[in-house]
């Protein structure tokens, strides 16, 4: 898994359908379906204080948003991984 920028995090996760929410240190990320018009119960967290999320928190980041391997999460970040891929892969994986 590679380092990755807050910003970039931030870009990937707004670009493919998870609604931000501010609060307190932290900012809460929520899947939303748009497909069914429902919030889901895939989220994650970023701190607001770092520029870069640091890579134990990048690794419960790919945990939380249910990719088994790293070159995903990379490619969900960097672009690579269209919001129709992450969806058909949470379909598959039965998350919604």
């Amino acid at each position: 898994m590679k380092m990755h920028k807050a910003r970039d995090v931030d870009s990937a996760l707004t670009r493919k359908g998870f609604h931000k929410k501010e609060g307190g240190s932290h900012t809460m990320y929520i899947f939303y379906n748009e497909e069914s018009s429902k919030v889901t119960s895939i989220f994650t967290l970023m701190s607001r204080g770092n520029k870069d999320p640091g890579i134990e928190n990048l690794k419960r980041m790919k945990k939380q948003l249910y990719f088994d391997e790293d070159k995903d999460f990379d490619d969900f970040i960097d672009c690579l991984y269209t919001k129709e891929m992450y969806f058909n892969n949470l379909k598959v994986k039965g998350k919604i």
